[in-house]
């Protein structure tokens, strides 16, 4: 029988808190761009689809987040911003 004590015990919460985390960093980053791109193009536009874009994202991210905080983990952000 070949026993191998010294592999560590994965925590299948901790792999899915990962992925949400990685998730969660790319939709920080790209709300981040519209929100700098609509203030550089202030005046242009209505800005409508920007706003529907960025109010898919924040919800996309309240949904991770509680995703997160459900499965134990910390976010790695203040109030959704990056930090």
């Amino acid at each position: 029988m070949f026993e191998n004590f010294n592999r560590p015990k994965i925590n299948p919460n901790e792999i899915k808190i990962q992925e949400l985390i990685e998730q969660l960093n790319f939709l920080v980053a790209q709300r981040n761009t519209i929100e700098s791109n609509v203030k550089n193009w202030e005046g242009l536009g209505d800005g409508g689809m920007d706003q529907t874009t960025l109010g898919n994202i924040e919800h996309s991210i309240e949904k991770i987040t509680k995703q997160i905080k459900t499965l134990g983990g910390e976010i790695p952000y203040e109030d959704g911003k990056a930090a």
